[in-house]
Order: structure tokens, then sequence, then C-alpha cells
């Protein structure tokens, strides 16, 4: 593979696939206040949520610029073409920081080709997206049409999800107490996305109850299709630190559709993501249009 597919903290992909298609992870640090962490290894998703619900409080940073360079320059060095996919611009500031130091390998290495693109999606929708990337730089695809392939999937690429309790985006912020208490009184779940023009997140429908926000989440596949979900294609329900949020909702899926079990992946949320929504979250991936061999992950 002459491309090299990288990526950073903000993407959820398997282990075993960014193995596979040696794909670049860039850390993006997840802290407490008082120290950092960086991946799996030094913070799991299970002690991130343990500790949520033990009231600590998470947040994150961007990208080093040292992380950048030495990984722009090291494929750089070696003549290898850098398609780099960052988490989306609507929620981080890691696209305009990469273009920044995309100028300045330049300045050294003049004949170097760095793209980098922003891809408005984040955790399995990021994931998704730059696993079929590395498929298509895996069988031979040049950059010219990974990157058409890029813009096709970030307009087709859906997020839509969910939290069970707005406790979490209270803390952070995102929710002020006065809409998370009525929220509460009245057992209403926000149905939200992250939108296709600026790739931040708004609200998209609201649910009374946990079965109606499955019976919705699962709706979604249909209307944002068209009308029609396309079943020839992997999809990725996400979930915090309870996996039958993720089962539940496979559920309605199965019923409603003509899927296949093996084609619906359910995978816990990483740690950058699970910092701001908090571990009561479930959502659901997926294209609204399909992209020529590049629907199903392998």
């Amino acid at each position: 593979m002459n491309v090299k597919i990288i990526t950073d903290g903000g993407c959820d992909i398997p282990k075993e696939y960014i193995k596979k298609y040696d794909i670049e992870i860039l850390p993006i640090a997840v802290n407490d206040g008082i120290e950092e962490y960086f991946g799996d290894d030094e913070l799991s998703s299970n002690e991130l949520f343990k500790n949520m619900r033990n009231k600590k409080v998470y947040g994150t940073s961007q990208v080093g610029n040292m992380d950048y360079i030495q990984c722009f320059e090291k494929y750089a060095s070696e003549n290898r073409e850098i398609i780099y996919i960052s988490l989306s611009s609507g929620i981080t500031g890691t696209y305009d920081a990469a273009l920044r130091i995309r100028e300045e390998v330049l300045k050294k290495y003049k004949s170097a080709k760095i793209h980098v693109f922003d891809s408005f999606c984040a955790t399995c929708g990021l994931g998704l997206m730059v696993h079929r990337a590395a498929m298509m730089a895996a069988d031979g695809r040049d950059s010219k049409y990974i990157l058409n392939a890029l813009e096709f999937l970030k307009a087709h690429q859906e997020h839509v999800f969910s939290v069970t309790t707005l406790e979490f985006l209270v803390r952070g912020g995102r929710v002020s107490k006065g809409s998370a208490a009525i929220g509460g009184i009245l057992n209403i779940k926000p149905i939200m996305e992250l939108t296709k023009t600026d790739g931040k997140i708004t609200s998209l429908d609201k649910a009374r109850g946990e079965n109606n926000l499955y019976k919705k989440l699962s709706e979604e596949l249909a209307k944002k299709s068209g009308g029609k979900f396309n079943t020839n294609q992997s999809i990725i329900i996400a979930y915090g630190d309870d996996v039958s949020f993720a089962e539940r909702l496979k559920n309605h899926i199965l019923s409603e559709y003509n899927i296949s079990e093996q084609q619906i992946y359910c995978n816990q949320l990483g740690t950058v993501i699970g910092a701001h929504t908090g571990p009561d979250f479930v959502g659901v991936f997926f294209l609204s249009k399909l992209f020529e061999d590049y629907n199903e992950v392998r």
C-alpha cells in the first residue's frame, strides 16, 4: 500500500482492523484535570465510565503538534502518500491544526503528498469511514479514488444517537440543568445526529421512554435513506458501559429490516468521545446510500 491512511483518537475502530490495514491512530489525550491518558492501555472505556458514574469529570485535548509533525514527516520521508481523516471539525479543532502542520511539513518535504480530510464524522461513523478507506488502499486504489470516495461517504455516513440520561451532558456543560430536569421528569430521551453541513451535533427528535427510543432510532435507518434502508452494508451500534442498550437496538433493527445479524456490529465507545457523552449512550451508524464495493467491511 503506497497510500497511508491516518486518523485520530476520535475514531472508534476495532483493534484487529487497525492492525490488519496498518492504520495509524494519532492520540487525543483524555484528562481528569490532573492526569492525561493516551489510549485504552492507560485508561479503558470501562474504567472511564465507572469513574464518571462516581462523579469524576473528564475532558479531552487535541492531537499534539509534535505528533502531527513526526507522523507526517515519517511517511513523507518514505515517499508515502498520506491521507489523514480527521475527527469532525464541527466538534474539535484537529482538522484546522492538521492543515497548519501540513503546510509546515511541506516546507521541508516539498514533493510530499499530504491530504487532510475533514470527515464530519466521529466515533464509529469515523471508524466505518476510515475502515473503508483502508480497504481501498489495501486494494491498490490511488489517492484520487479514495478522496472521491471519502467525499461520497461524508455525504452519506449517518450518525443517529441518544443518551438515556442527560446527567453527563450537564456536567460537561452541553445541556442546561433546567432542560435536563424537565427531560427527566417527562422521561424524554433526546435523539441527535451529526449534520452534513458542518459536522456539528444537532437535535433530530425526541422519544418518551426507552422502548420508544429504540423504535425511533431504528426507524431513522429508513428515514435517512429516502424511505427504504439498503441492507447490503455493515452497520455499527455503539454503546457506553451497558451492552444491553446495543442489543435492544439491534433486536429492533433485525425485526424491522431484512438484514443479517452478521452485518450488525456492536462496539463500545472509546474514551475520547465517551468522555463527553458519558456511559448512557446508544447510537447507530450506517450509510444512507451505498458506495460501489465497499459497503460491507472486511
